[in-house]
């Protein structure tokens, strides 16, 4: 295919759009990131008036669907899988279980997990009995269906038939679609999370507005997304294995999520960071994509001298970084604001 028709069947399949906090079409070119997934390159803009990152040009709607294999992406995988069924998952569970109000047995035990590690636990689900809470991109239903073993009436909104599937299987009230399609009625849920998902909507805005109309006064809205302010991100910039290019369509700071919120009239409650306990899993891939994308052509010793250097940023310099850093909320790789709607 000639350069020209490969341009020509861009322009069909990506589409440019304005900023979805401000409205403004004023940016500029941030980065441009490349997917080693895919081999092909997105740009990153920020907005000039309110500093949102955001993919653009980007998929349409229906071009998107090929960068999620429904084969082989982890959050539509079965839950009889043993990936959700494995020793560390369980220790999880105990975890996730020693919040207050969740289990009654070990106490002294669950005290002492919870106050170390808690601060790893990006969504913290304060206990309502007979509680209604709505999952915003639930994936499988994995997090669904714990929290309806513990006294949860849930329900969850997932945009893959796929993982929709899993997820009804094993009896879970779960609608396929948007979030706004599901139609829920208004002043309905005691909590709404969108864990991880609200950087891959087409209108984060949308999801913002519709969440404080389904909320009942006072209610929870806890969001959780990847940081663009981390450290991480800071030291592998476009090959930070976060961006997640093209799936990735908005990229927050703490200020540009905190605008997006009160904008729709949240009052923010709390924000959480998780600055340590961080997957090597990530670190690897980034330190790959730099690889991939920076050194490929390098010699094999020249490689081994980017593993080292990188792994010795991550092991010795960051924590310095951390303890010297001045807003340590922003530092962490993915940050969960904790809002209530207005009474």
């Amino acid at each position: 295919m000639s350069l020209v028709a490969t341009k020509v069947e861009r322009r069909k399949t990506f589409e440019t759009v304005p900023c979805d906090l401000c409205g403004s079409s004023d940016f500029i070119l941030k980065f441009t990131a490349t997917s080693t997934e895919f081999k092909e390159a997105f740009r990153l803009v920020e907005c000039q008036k309110c500093g949102l990152v955001y993919l653009n040009p980007r998929p349409t709607k229906t071009e998107i669907g090929k960068y999620y294999p429904e084969e082989n992406y982890y959050a539509y995988q079965d839950l009889d899988d043993r990936s959700w069924n494995n020793f560390r998952q369980k220790i999880k569970n105990f975890i996730l279980e020693s919040q207050p109000g969740y289990a009654d047995n070990l106490q002294w035990m669950r005290k002492v997990l919870w106050f170390l590690f808690r601060r790893n636990l990006m969504v913290q689900v304060p206990f309502i009995p007979g509680g209604r809470i709505l999952d915003v991109g639930c994936g499988n239903g994995f997090f669904l269906k714990w929290l309806k073993e513990h006294g949860w009436e849930t329900y969850g909104v997932e945009i893959s038939q796929a993982a929709c599937q899993v997820a009804q299987k094993h009896g879970l009230k779960v609608f396929n679609g948007e979030l706004a399609e599901a139609k829920y009625p208004s002043n309905h849920f005691d909590v709404v999370v969108i864990n991880q998902v609200l950087e891959h909507v087409y209108s984060p805005n949308k999801y913002v507005r519709e969440a404080g109309r389904i909320l009942k006064p006072n209610g929870l809205f806890i969001v959780c997304v990847p940081n663009l302010g981390s450290f991480e991100e800071q030291t592998f910039r476009e090959n930070w294995y976060a961006l997640d290019v093209p799936r990735h369509l908005y990229f927050f700071e703490i200020v540009t999520l905190k605008a997006l919120l009160e904008k729709s009239g949240f009052e923010m409650e709390r924000v959480l960071s998780k600055s340590f306990g961080l997957s090597w899993v990530g670190i690897r891939q980034s330190i790959q994509n730099l690889l991939v994308n920076q050194h490929y052509s390098s010699s094999n010793l020249a490689r081994l001298g980017v593993k080292l250097k990188h792994l010795a940023i991550y092991s010795l310099v960051r924590p310095l970084a951390y303890c010297l850093a001045e807003d340590k909320k922003n530092f962490g790789v993915y940050i969960s604001f904790y809002a209530r709607k207005k009474k």
